[in-house]
């Protein structure tokens, strides 16, 4: 599969952030997790982890390591350090919309409120056609079996993916974030806890 063949199936992607994820984006390109943690380190915050830029500014990352799940029992040929950089090594967008609005509604609950980034497929992925890697799983999700079912095998590099099965893709992600998205950006809502929207962009 291609990037053509990947957008004409899912012309838009969606990605999820916290407030002032949009203006970050829009400064310093879509970081990965692990690019920020080596920029500076986290300080964990609860599911919440802090991180202050150079340039005094601060992102808020999602807290992509569990603390009440052992995720060792789940992961093949890989070890639970190393499932979590390759975890945290990349930036991640829904190819469908009803999962992205699931995904905002779980942390609205938990009050935090959400910034929601529409993208145009092929504009967000044309420079780094190279990174992309998809998944026909939820990777941060573990299967309730004990059956190990998560490792490098979790991601796919999209041209090893047969365009038949295009549509059992749940993620799309790119290996290492991406210097520039601004161009592929056609909205950002903010959606707060009290269910208000506000548009941020344009």
């Amino acid at each position: 599969m291609d990037l053509t063949q990947l957008s004409n199936v899912f012309p838009n992607l969606w990605h999820v952030t916290f407030p002032g994820g949009w203006t970050g984006i829009r400064l310093h390109g879509m970081k990965t997790a692990l690019q920020f943690d080596e920029k500076g380190g986290g300080e964990l915050r609860g599911d919440v982890r802090s991180v202050k830029l150079d340039d005094g500014t601060v992102a808020q990352l999602r807290n992509q390591k569990p603390q009440r799940i052992d995720p060792a029992p789940y992961l093949k040929d890989i070890t639970v350090p190393e499932w979590w950089r390759l975890v945290n090594g990349r930036s991640y967008f829904f190819c469908r919309e009803l999962e992205a609005e699931k995904f905002v509604a779980t942390y609205l609950k938990l009050g935090h409120p959400q910034e929601l980034v529409k993208l145009r497929t092929s504009l967000a992925l044309k420079a780094v056609a190279n990174q992309v890697e998809v998944t026909t799983v939820n990777a941060g999700v573990f299967p309730r079996s004990a059956v190990p079912e998560r490792g490098r095998m979790t991601f796919q590099i999209l041209s090893d993916v047969p365009a038949a099965d295009v549509r059992k893709i749940k993620e799309v992600t790119v290996v290492g974030g991406i210097p520039s998205l601004e161009a592929a950006v056609t909205t950002v809502v903010l959606r707060d806890v009290d269910e208000s929207r506000k548009r941020l962009f344009p």
